[in-house]
């Protein structure tokens, strides 16, 4: 019964409609199985034209894209949950299935979820494309960190005809290249010297031209994009109405840093108390079990929530409470 329920949870996070087939016995006055569906296939038949606001039947499949049917077993009909075929003792179908759902107001068959809001707002959206993004840009771009410029007879007066052939100019080329590279990279060659020669033109005057090393401004910051990504993931937050440092995240535009302690453990039970009502709506079917088979109504269905403030003992204020139970 726990893993049904966890996916009955999951199917109201998600999709805020979840459906629960129940199988009776063969007096059909108890309730003897319990199913939860996957809402993914699941879809509700259209409204019955004697009783508007009633959903007869529910259909169930796996195979929506393939047309199914009930001939080929690959469609199933459940007949909906019907109050006028229960007499309070037994039930008229030997099985239905029973609608659970995070309402939407002006929804007659599929309710939203809280966070589709996000979803149309675009933020979803941003989140997912941030990361590709970022590996796109990582995939394609080049990373040069330093331009040298070399004038070209360098090579031609260092190494002059007829003393080197043009194999021997193009592997002192080669050679200098490298060389450059493995003085200008590494760790370990932070915070070197480096000494260049210039030729003097006599005739002219001056120095010529010799190297030149230029630094390459990186104008895509390597944290790039990751203040959207920030921001989007913030909003996702605010829609299921998680506060960010729960998740070790901060404010968008603020500090990265999630607050301390006490903020995580105000956050939790804020949390705790705003998810009481949709707690009551996924135990509901439960307390339905309860009643349709009669059991003694002193039973009560609940979540555990785990204490994590501190005892008296060891709290630096001494103050012994239990905010859920609202006790001092």
């Amino acid at each position: 019964m726990n893993f049904q329920w966890i996916d009955l949870i999951g199917s109201l996070e998600i999709f805020a409609n979840g459906w629960v087939e129940f199988i009776l016995n063969k007096g059909k006055d108890k309730i003897n199985k319990v199913f939860v569906k996957d809402p993914a296939y699941c879809r509700n038949a259209k409204m019955d034209i004697d009783h508007p606001s009633r959903i007869p039947y529910l259909f169930f499949s796996a195979q929506w894209d393939l047309s199914p049917n009930e001939a080929d077993g690959s469609l199933v009909k459940i007949p909906m949950y019907d109050p006028f075929k229960y007499d309070g003792k037994r039930y008229q179908d030997p099985q239905f299935a029973y609608p659970v759902f995070y309402r939407s107001f002006n929804k007659s068959y599929y309710h939203l979820s809280v966070w589709n809001g996000i979803r149309q707002s675009g933020w979803l959206g941003i989140a997912n494309k941030v990361p590709q993004l970022k590996q796109a840009i990582m995939k394609n771009q080049m990373t040069i960190k330093y331009h040298i410029e070399i004038p070209d007879d360098y090579f031609m007066n260092r190494y002059p005809s007829p003393d080197y052939t043009r194999e021997q100019r193009e592997s002192a080329r080669t050679k200098v290249l490298s060389e450059m590279n493995d003085f200008l990279s590494d760790v370990e060659n932070t915070g070197k010297a480096f000494l260049t020669f210039t030729f003097f033109n006599k005739f002219k005057g001056e120095y010529l031209a010799g190297w030149k090393i230029n630094v390459i401004d990186n104008k895509l910051k390597d944290d790039a994009y990751l203040p959207d990504s920030q921001a989007a993931n913030s909003e996702i937050l605010f829609a299921i109405g998680v506060d960010p440092c729960l998740v070790g995240s901060g404010l968008p535009g603020g500090n990265l840093g999630a607050g301390s302690g006490s903020d995580k453990r105000e956050a939790f039970w804020q949390l705790n108390a705003e998810m009481g009502i949709y707690r009551q709506i996924s135990l509901e079917p439960l307390y339905f079990i309860r009643d349709f088979n009669k059991w003694s109504p002193d039973i009560e269905f609940d979540y555990v929530t785990v204490d994590t403030s501190q005892t008296m003992q060891d709290h630096p204020t001494k103050i012994d409470k239990r905010i859920d139970k609202n006790i001092a």
